[in-house]
């Protein structure tokens, strides 16, 4: 009964440091201990003494200044305190006449860091609770304690225009921190915009966590869904989409902040001024993973995106597609000493004046690695990269290839290049394709590379050739039109700088040859009895690496064609594939044109991975079939009874 409660700082969990002078005063023994918010709930067994009141809440918000708030007026050891909703809870132990008992109190003291909302809740009488939530998530958010917490929204379309900030461009904001509030599908939970501000506001919050929403309908003169300003900010499976600027980002505006998007899609979204998708601004620094900025369009620059002004871009996994620009950069514009950084990630279909693809300005610098560029289209020049006004520009492992075909050029009115240089640059490509239409050059540079200025392509694939170390001009044997991996038969194939491939990588091989199992010749004899067994067509797997590969398997009777009989998967675990065919099968499908009890089958197989077929090696399995069992009457039994019935009544005379 001498263990006293105490209090440490645990900034440094492998060394708590106890804080004195500050101990829970009194004789106690067992209980429990916990913090909600700024206070601690305190609740002790065994031994009461008048000077211990076992049930005590002391506010820890100064960790230098701990003070009792609360002692609870009962004569009994508390066991526990629990808090839910604005309710709390304390229940007594072995002590006493009230033995086992609960009481309620109003919770005066800790605010409830987990609320909940739904269509169905109501701000006036809900309590955040499960079982009592709040209507709006504008209400939930204001409920919150100082120290943040978490918000779970129900499916439903909330009409709200949610201020995280109460911000007001000319002041300082008061942001919200360590806050998450979750949907509970991104497709059925969805906040929507009405009239005119953005559907949510950010401003000075850190660690703000925004997961599983659809945002849509805003209207706002910057970013008509996501208002961003002087945070850090979180976005996980969130959809933005149908949201507008009437200046710049339509999705999003971002400024002087740091944003993860993960599995997000900006999508269909307008600006008038720039940045369809996002404007991002001001030594921002913005990480996409995984999500997809499509089909957005502004009046100026950038339809995707447009990064202005020491910003960070981040892009892993992504894509940046069928967005569209009036002016420079339909998938995006960067400049003011940006930096972007694409990897494992695609830039297709976006359409521009200047830079369909990237247009990039005033020193900034693009990293491209095993990403494609493709389908994209300039109306001016440019169809994959414009870079201007001594921008860097590194790219490797990559495929550029396919853009510009959507426009028929005519010189001398054509565009000089997929890639153009201008004003100062420097350039370095290695183990990358790069083959568009054979009207445009690959790589255009305006004047001769100065000594500020540095060209150089090496290792790579490059329609029309170039000149540099281990650079080839031949067809890649692209798989697809989309994906851009190529066959395992590619030139491309270990022909880059020490022993890499060229381009993204393969991802397709035609089947190798395989060989038959059964037997050349084979014969079944069918029966009324055995039309249940079956006859195995055996052949070894055809090795392939890539794809998904499947085996179709055709037939044909004497001279008639062969005709599919069915198509086949591997089984795991098995060097060998078998496909079974019941003897009633052959008796159904066999004779149809051929007559008599005796035919001749013809047995082939091709192994297919999409585009790519190989047929098995060696002659066709011929199999035998014969019938004659089962038509003959041979083992019918002799009759036993003979009878004269008399005839039947003739229809015409019944008489007779």
């Amino acid at each position: 009964y001498t263990d006293q409660k105490k209090v440490f700082d645990i900034s440094d969990p492998t060394s708590p440091q106890e804080l004195a002078n500050h101990n829970y005063t009194g004789s106690s023994s067992n209980g429990e201990m916990s913090v909600y918010g700024d206070y601690l709930m305190i609740a002790a067994g065994g031994y009461k003494d008048s000077a211990n009141p076992r049930a005590s809440i002391y506010n820890i918000k100064d960790p230098t200044d701990i003070k009792l708030a609360y002692t609870f007026n009962d004569t009994l050891p508390s066991y526990d305190i629990k808090i839910s909703g604005k309710k709390l809870f304390v229940a007594f132990e072995a002590q006493g006449t009230d033995v086992g008992g609960i009481k309620v109190f109003e919770n005066q003291f800790s605010p409830v860091r987990h609320l909940f909302v739904s269509p169905d809740g109501n701000d006036t009488s809900g309590s955040g609770s499960h079982h009592l939530p709040y209507k709006t998530i504008g209400y939930a958010l204001d409920k919150l304690p100082d120290n943040g917490g978490t918000i779970s929204v129900s499916a439903g379309t909330y009409v709200e225009h949610i201020d995280l900030a109460e911000y007001d461009p000319n002041d300082i904001a008061e942001g919200y921190n360590n806050v998450s509030i979750i949907g509970e599908n991104k497709n059925t939970t969805i906040i929507k915009g009405s009239g005119d501000g953005s559907v949510l506001t950010i401003a000075n919050s850190t660690n703000l966590r925004i997961r599983n929403f659809s945002i849509i309908a805003g209207k706002s003169e910057k970013g008509g869904g996501i208002f961003i300003d002087s945070s850090k900010v979180f976005l996980t499976n969130v959809n933005i989409e149908n949201n507008i600027s009437e200046g710049q980002g339509g999705g999003l505006y971002i400024s002087s902040s740091e944003v993860v998007l993960r599995d997000v899609k900006v999508d269909k979204n307008h600006a008038d001024g720039d940045g369809g998708g996002l404007y991002i601004y001001s030594n921002s620094d913005v990480d996409f993973d995984n999500s997809i900025v499509s089909n957005n369009f502004c009046g100026d620059d950038g339809g995707g995106m447009k990064i202005h002004n020491s910003c960070t871009v981040t892009f892993t996994r992504s894509e940046l597609t069928a967005n569209t620009s009036t002016d420079k950069g339909g998938g995006l514009v960067a400049n003011n000493y940006s930096k972007l950084k694409f990897n494992r990630s695609s830039v297709s279909n976006n359409n521009g004046t200047y830079g369909a693809a990237f247009r990039l300005r005033t020193g900034t610098v693009l990293d491209l690695s095993q990403s494609t560029v493709f389908g994209n289209t300039a109306e001016n020049a440019g169809n994959a990269v414009f870079a201007a006004s001594s921008c860097s520009l590194n790219i490797s492992r990559s495929v550029i290839t396919a853009n510009g075909i959507d426009k028929e050029y005519v010189p001398p009115a054509g565009p000089p290049g997929n890639i153009v240089l201008t004003d100062g640059y420097y350039a370095k490509i290695e183990n990358s394709i790069i083959r568009n239409v054979d009207s445009v050059d690959e790589v255009y540079h305006t004047t001769a590379p100065t000594s500020s200025d540095f060209l150089s392509i090496t290792y790579s694939n490059i329609k029309g050739g170039w000149e540099g170390t281990g650079n080839i001009d031949t067809d890649p044997q692209f798989c697809d039109s989309t994906s851009f991996l190529y066959y395992d038969t590619s030139p491309c194939v270990n022909a880059g700088k020490d022993g890499y491939n060229i381009g993204v990588d393969i991802g397709c091989d035609i089947p190798k040859p395989f060989d038959w199992l059964s037997l050349p010749m084979n014969e079944i004899n069918i029966n009324q009895e055995n039309l249940n067994e079956e006859f195995p067509l055996e052949w070894a797997k055809s090795e392939n690496n890539f794809g998904e590969l499947h085996y179709r398997v055709l037939a044909k009777v004497g001279v008639y064609p062969y005709e599919t009989v069915d198509k086949v998967k591997e089984e795991e675990g098995t060097s060998y594939v078998s496909y079974s065919i019941p003897y009633q099968d052959f008796l159904e499908n066999v004779f149809q044109n051929t007559p008599g009890n005796l035919a001749m089958v013809a047995f082939t197989v091709y192994a297919i991975d999409g585009p790519d077929t190989i047929r098995v090696t060696g002659d066709d399995r011929m199999v035998h079939v014969n019938r004659y069992d089962y038509l003959s009457t041979e083992t019918e039994g002799i009759p036993n009874e003979f009878a004269l019935h008399d005839n039947y009544p003739n229809p015409f005379n019944p008489s007779t």
